[in-house]
């Protein structure tokens, strides 16, 4: 959106644009208002222009003549000629030519079109009154969507008054005196505001036996540095009150107009309107339109039909301002792909009282310009004016989150300053914000505080950093868990991943598994991702079947969350350690993995007890070949071999898993009691046999340590399964003994070795 420096000290009393120092105003906007992406001054070289008024037309040229260099012009016909009318021509005694937009530093292309001058400008008198400089400032759109009233001179007048402590131009200096009504008719026409309509308020009035003509110089110099097409005196002066006042308002042909009411409505789905820009669109019924009678004849607070357009021609036209629902102006602009500089307006929430205050500026203007026309009696308004929005807050809490101490003098300047209402009540404020900051802009105590620290200014706050107390915490668990980390990629040379807290259920589908008693979610993501996960376990077979055709060994670990619903019908999460090792091409041993897992949990520090699962938790898992994990309190988790036949529906091969609760793993350890290593030599001692396969390795273990307090260690050395060994298998443990008092002799270790084989034949042991 494009500013004008010089149409914006319009509205400020007593001050000239070389009282203004472009740079310093920009920095200031910036630092309080809103950004100015840039800013250029422009100058006029008045000189090398010249109206001329168009004396008669030839099939090959334009005969026009300039009163003020008493010369005549032959120029291209062009297809807007109008014989006795006024046009703008460059002339730089070279080649003179017709006056374009970009001549008036306007981006729009095109020949400035036939203006209208007073008779005291004809001979070179509006070069007296004309405007030869002038800063444009340039801003986003994104920067003021916040602020409806800034979406017009005046508003930015506002905020340059509030900073500079200016004097704002009186409203009596740009209104006019004609009542405003809320019942009875204007002339013969009325408004009408249909229940069901998304349309706060609608306001006409009329204008007869109009000396129409071509647009002001001087208003159609100020719309073209904006990039605003020129057209007449009618519609040029309701654009320019839109950029003036921020209110866009249009113009109805009173002759076009079968019906004498104009009337809010929805429209009916597949109606077709014919807009000014010459397209038609099909409405929906979403659609606010302005109707007459019956006939739809504008898309509101977008654009009017071409039906009820005004041209030169026109002698009388009904007015309509109105204030239209935001949402509504901006679903149908992006519905008809018709985006205004009206609906850009409308879409931000325009201030209620501001349909009537359009029409008044536009009534007044046109009588500056003295404009020969009959205005009717009133202004017709429809519509419910808002309660004022008071806002209360109190001294204390207004210094506070400013950070500066403030009088009430000071707070109370700063919010007359920008013409908010303010009372003071003992040590709080009743604050009644004006209405064209009301709609979106400020509704609650925190907005009004951040009005009078921006009017303050924001570098007037002192520096203070901020303070965060700092008090000592246990580091154990962020420690130990990373030492879990460690562990698992040293000791077991496993890979870590992250997965995702959801369920893959196409996966669970190509295992053949179901699972019950999980959480759903209320808005899943999609069809596949819809539950939480119970268990670790299901990420880690789907990522190492992934990995298992480029790989003999697949070994991964992850730390993550569980989810998982209790009996009363709660919902607990658990943080959970759980790994994988997975062989493309040989099984993995159990032993073998169960030895990894081992040496990991007592680097930890944790004792974790094995023992056969009457039922495993999960169905992936093995029915004959899983473990229970206890800490001897309590069950932490649960390790084992996979279901081969639910492992091969994604990958060949066997895998081992296991997953136990973390916090077993990230408390404070107990203290570590070292036993002197005995100066005497130890002994050690194999032993094989055979053993049922119901009797495990950790009860062959147990038996062996409890024959004698010198036996120092029991070691897992191999094991040996046939099918035609039935139900018997073939192992081999290592005894280590030791004594911290004597070595040991012979004939002791023969004696403790003879009570070892007679504890393993008492549980089934045949020894080999």
């Amino acid at each position: 959106m494009k500013l004008s420096l010089a149409w914006i000290l319009d509205h400020i009393h007593g001050v000239s644009l070389s009282d203004i120092d472009p740079a310093e105003l920009v920095q200031r906007l910036i630092a309080a208002t809103c950004e100015i992406d840039s800013y250029h001054e422009i100058f006029f070289d008045l000189d090398r222009f010249t109206l001329a008024r168009c004396e008669s037309i030839t099939a090959d040229a334009a005969h026009c003549v300039s009163a003020e260099y008493s010369r005549r012009y032959q120029l291209p016909v062009r297809t807007d000629m109008i014989p006795g009318a006024w046009y703008l021509i460059f002339d730089d005694r070279r080649a003179p030519r017709w006056a374009t937009y970009a001549d008036w530093s306007g981006s729009r292309e095109g020949l400035l079109p036939a203006l209208t001058v007073h008779a005291d400008e004809e001979a070179g008198g509006w070069k007296e009154h004309a405007e030869r400089r002038d800063i444009i400032f340039e801003l986003d759109n994104k920067a003021i969507t916040h602020r409806p009233d800034l979406w017009g001179h005046r508003g930015f007048a506002r905020e340059i008054t509030a900073l500079y402590r200016y004097q704002l131009t009186s409203e009596e200096r740009l209104y006019s005196d004609i009542p405003v009504r809320h019942t009875g008719t204007t002339g013969e026409y009325d408004c009408a505001i249909e229940p069901a309509a998304p349309c706060k308020r609608l306001a006409i009035t009329t204008l007869s036996h109009i000396d129409q003509g071509p647009s002001f110089l001087s208003m159609a110099h100020r719309l073209a540095r904006l990039d605003a097409r020129i057209h007449d005196r009618i519609v040029d002066t309701t654009n320019y009150v839109m950029f003036d006042i921020g209110q866009p308002m249009h113009a109805f042909d009173q002759r076009k107009l079968a019906q004498r009411q104009l009337k809010a409505t929805l429209a009916r789905s597949g109606e077709q309107l014919s807009l000014l820009d010459g397209t038609s669109i099909t409405l929906n019924s979403t659609d606010l339109v302005i109707r007459d009678g019956t006939a739809p004849i504008a898309l509101a607070g977008i654009m009017g039909g071409s039906s009820t357009a005004v041209d030169l021609t026109t002698r009388a036209v009904v007015i309509e301002a109105g204030t239209f629902d935001a949402a509504a102006v901006r679903k149908a602009s992006g519905a008809h792909k018709k985006r205004t500089e009206a609906s850009a307006r409308f879409e931000k929430t325009l201030d209620p009282h501001a349909n009537t205050q359009a029409l008044l500026r536009f009534i007044r203007i046109l009588r500056d310009q003295k404009v020969a026309g009959t205005v009717g009696d009133a202004i017709i308004s429809r519509g419910e004016l808002p309660a004022p929005t008071v806002v209360t807050i109190t001294h204390e809490s207004l210094v506070r989150r400013i950070g500066l101490q403030l009088t009430k003098e000071a707070v109370v300047d700063a919010f007359k300053r920008l013409e908010f209402g303010v009372v003071v009540i003992n040590d709080s404020y009743a604050v009644t914000v004006p209405s064209f900051r009301a709609t979106k802009d400020i509704t609650a105590a925190h907005d009004c505080i951040e009005e009078v620290a921006r009017i303050i200014g924001y570098t007037t706050i002192p520096s203070v950093l901020p303070t965060r107390p700092m008090a000592p915490h246990d580091l154990t668990k962020i420690r130990r868990t990373r030492q879990v980390k460690e562990l698992c990629a040293a000791v077991g040379a496993f890979h870590e991943i992250s997965t995702y807290a959801l369920i893959d259920e196409e996966f669970l589908t190509r295992c053949g598994l179901t699972l019950s008693h999980t959480i759903e979610l209320k808005n899943p993501l999609s069809e596949r991702a819809r539950r939480l996960v119970p268990s670790l376990c299901i990420h880690l077979m789907k990522y190492a079947a992934q990995n298992a055709p480029r790989h003999d060994e697949v070994r991964l670990f992850e730390i993550n969350s569980t989810w998982h619903t209790d009996v009363d019908g709660s919902y607990r999460e658990e943080r959970k350690l759980a790994g994988i090792i997975a062989r493309t091409k040989d099984v993995v041993d159990f032993y073998s993995a169960k030895a990894i897992c081992e040496q990991i949990f007592a680097r930890m520090g944790v004792r974790v007890v094995w023992q056969k699962s009457a039922q495993p938790e999960f169905g992936w898992m093995n029915q004959h070949q899983t473990a229970d994990l206890s800490d001897g309190a309590r069950k932490i988790g649960y390790a084992g071999m996979i279901d081969t036949r639910i492992y091969n529906a994604v990958a060949e091969g066997s895998a081992f898993c296991f997953e136990v609760l973390l916090d077993a793993f990230i408390q404070k350890p107990e203290s570590v009691v070292y036993e002197e290593i005995s100066r005497y030599q130890s002994v050690e001692r194999d032993v094989s046999l055979f053993v049922p396969r119901l009797l495990t390795v950790a009860q062959l273990e147990e038996a062996i340590a409890l024959v004698d307090a010198r036996i120092r260690n029991v070691t897992l050395i191999d094991m040996f399964e046939k099918d035609e060994w039935a139900d018997r298998r073939a192992v081999t443990l290592r005894v280590t003994l030791s004594d911290h008092h004597e070595a040991l002799s012979t004939p002791v270790v023969e004696e403790i070795w003879a009570r070892v084989v007679r504890a393993l034949t008492d549980r089934g042991g045949v020894v080999r």
